[in-house]
């Protein structure tokens, strides 16, 4: 079973992981690493960069300016 199968099987799993996970991050304890950085309508962009595996780490879609 894989962590995604896992994790839906569970009721509220992603909940409880992202409330634990949040202070960290807004604490700096633990830094995402982000590989690319895309404006909203470079969406289709970062999805066809993920698709062709041409990101490292997390991709960011800015909603705001």
């Amino acid at each position: 079973m894989g962590w995604g199968a896992y994790a839906m099987t569970r009721r509220d799993f992603m909940q409880q992981q992202w409330r634990e996970l949040l202070p960290m991050i807004e604490t700096g304890v633990i830094k995402p690493s982000i590989g690319a950085t895309y404006p909203m309508d470079g969406f289709g962009q970062a999805l066809v960069d993920m698709d062709n595996r041409l990101t490292l780490g997390k991709s960011i879609v800015r909603v705001r300016g």
